[in-house]
């Protein structure tokens, strides 16, 4: 049995998998094998289709620049048959595209990878390749400080051998990319199955930018699943995640499901989620709280409360005295207490002695130990923040709809300026950044591109929409008046405002561009609104925009307005044939970035005079 590979039931019947199930929910990929009596799932939405239709034409134009510039190349996309792959590595293509790999039987796998490159022979003797996927995504990122610099190589010379350091870029971090990592390791484990992996497991995506981003496979780079516990590599999440979802499936071949409904990120794009969704409010399912994902869900359902209800129920005390702990005394301390024997109190005795934070924590003897709530004792090693996770509970439960204030918070504190602006960018499907919106409380001022979006699409907007923000920043310090920038989730708008400093560096000569937009970052003009809100308030569940502002009263005069369909709004306003079309979207899409802006001063107004309960009074 591959060592890789370590099934709980008999798998041999399950039908072979690609890459995409590792990051599937496991629900999902039970239903669509084995769909419930008279469900059928949600249509794809018109962004999902153009997104697969962008893909599959970026995928082309890369091939053909890969074509145009190598000379050694096997394109194999007019091939079925598996044997192609194999005979094309066996001989030592350089560069092999649409690769069909021979189907890996022991592990249930099939997978295509976009690319293969050859690396040197192994020891014996055979050609060892890595995959490379294209994604019609950003794979690069502007560096930003203490972080690494991207393994870049171009599409004239694709190999790992053949790639730099970057000096101005490091590899994305996004969720697409831990997913593109999990393809990735995907089609590493059936390279070792055919013998033609290599001893070094790296991968590549080729993104929007259009070069190989190089990902070691085997460093711990994605987030524990547990509290406590290490990163885990790209392979090692990878191996859990699929052989996981094939005792789904080979469970389901028995007549059991053994997956029940959790709400995850997945549940956004999934065609199920209408099936799901009630059955999560009709239970009260826990993962409905904030910042919870499948391994969480499952540790409270372990533990006995599964639901919204259980977990408010929970002695927040408690959780508080344990959360003082580190990870490594709070599973000793759980070990020990589940045993009552006098050997083990004897060692508990001797773990509360060695320990400064317990006796700090009012812990002298076996008897306090042994008095805290032992639901929360086995929780506290593994649930991330507990205390934060009881007060969410509150909130949803017995809160009424409104916010309350976290413990501490006395007074709702909201930096305040004499100028002050509220910001917010549009992204394309590529994440090209073409608009910029900013409301300065009378008007709202709009700066876009409507040119298929491209790095100098980006840069321009950017240099107009950073010129006129200068303009009004130095304005304000001119006349002796402080000056503050709003946003909701910072994380979009600086990625945004590094991408075009850095866009308007390399195709506009703006060289002190990348320089300006750090300084902005370090001087503290820019807030992060939604930052200020979570550190400050709780609401039991999303602190998305679109959740917050409603409660401020705030209606986005458009009933469709979200993120995926301004990009479906984007792509007609670039690309419908119609004149008249093009321009009710771009009206459309102007209106819904205005709305955005004024959404975020709504909530600004709304946390600076409301006042908000306490959550304490929940408890």
């Amino acid at each position: 049995m591959n060592e890789h590979y370590r099934p709980r039931r008999d798998v041999t019947d399950v039908r072979l998998q690609g890459g995409y199930v590792a990051k599937q929910c496991p629900l999902r990929v039970h239903y669509d094998a084995f769909p419930p009596a008279g469900a059928v799932p949600m249509v794809e939405s018109p962004i999902d289709r153009l997104r697969m239709d962008a893909g599959i034409t970026f995928e082309a134009e890369v091939f053909a620049a890969i074509r145009a510039t190598l000379q050694v190349v096997v394109d194999l996309s007019d091939q079925r048959d598996p044997q192609a792959t194999s005979d094309a590595m066996a001989r030592g293509a350089e560069v092999i595209l649409a690769a069909r790999l021979p189907a890996d039987q022991l592990g249930r796998r099939v997978g295509h990878p976009d690319v293969l490159v050859r690396d040197g022979r192994n020891d014996d003797g055979r050609w060892g390749y890595h995959p490379i996927d294209v994604k019609h995504h950003m794979a690069l990122s502007p560096i930003a400080p203490r972080k690494p610099p991207a393994l870049v190589s171009e599409l004239d010379a694709l190999a790992l051998g053949d790639a730099d350091v970057s000096a101005t870029h490091m590899a994305r971090s996004a969720p697409t990319i831990d997913d593109d990592l999990l393809q990735l390791a995907h089609y590493h484990r059936m390279l070792e199955a055919c013998g033609h992996a290599t001893p070094d497991p790296f991968g590549a995506i080729i993104g929007s930018e259009g070069c190989a981003v190089w990902h070691r496979l085997d460093v711990p780079v994605h987030k524990p699943r547990w509290d406590g516990m290490p990163k885990e590599s790209s392979l090692d999440r990878y191996d859990f995640e699929f052989s996981f979802r094939l005792d789904v499936l080979a469970a389901g071949s028995a007549g059991q499901r053994i997956v029940e409904p959790v709400s995850t990120a997945l549940c956004t794009n999934c065609g199920w989620e209408p099936l799901c969704t009630p059955q999560l409010k009709a239970a009260d399912s826990a993962s409905l709280l904030p910042r919870q994902g499948y391994e969480s869900w499952r540790t409270l359902q372990r533990a006995g409360v599964p639901t919204r209800a259980a977990v408010a129920s929970l002695d927040h005390a408690d959780a508080v005295t344990l959360q003082g702990f580190d990870a490594a005394l709070r599973r000793k301390l759980t070990a020990a207490l589940a045993d009552t024997s006098a050997a083990d109190d004897a060692a508990l005795s001797a773990l509360i002695g060695k320990s400064q934070k317990a006796t700090d924590a009012g812990l002298v003897t076996v008897g306090d130990l042994r008095r805290l709530d032992p639901v929360v004792v086995r929780l506290a090693p593994v649930v991330t923040k507990l205390p934060d996770l009881i007060d969410h509970a509150r909130v949803a439960t017995q809160g009424a709809g409104r916010p309350h204030r976290r413990r501490g918070v006395e007074h709702v504190v909201v930096p305040q300026f004499d100028i002050e602006l509220d910001i917010d960018m549009e992204n394309a499907m590529g994440g090209a950044a073409y608009l910029w919106g900013a409301f300065d409380g009378r008007k709202v001022t709009t700066i876009v591109d409507w040119d298929e979006p491209d790095p100098m699409v980006e840069a321009r907007v950017f240099c107009q929409f950073w010129d006129w923000l200068v303009d009004r920043r130095h304005a304000a310090r001119r006349d002796g008046q402080t000056f503050g920038i709003f946003c909701w989730n910072e994380t979009a708008e600086k990625g945004a405002l590094r991408r075009g400093a850095t866009a308007a560096a390399t195709h506009l000569g703006r060289h002190d561009a990348t320089a300006d937009v750090e300084e902005l970052f370090a001087s503290g003009d820019l807030i992060d609104l939604m930052k200020v809100f979570d550190d400050q308030l709780m609401t039991g569940g999303s602190k998305g925009l679109k959740a917050v502002a409603p409660m401020a009263g705030f209606a986005w005069d458009d009933d469709e307005a979200g993120g995926d369909n301004s990009m479906a709004w984007h792509d007609e306003a670039v690309n419908a044939e119609r004149r008249a079309d093009r321009s009710e979207m771009r009206d459309r899409l102007v209106r819904y970035n205005a709305d955005d802006v004024r959404a975020t001063a709504a909530v600004r107004h709304w946390i600076r005079h409301e006042t908000f309960p306490r959550v304490e009074s929940l408890g």
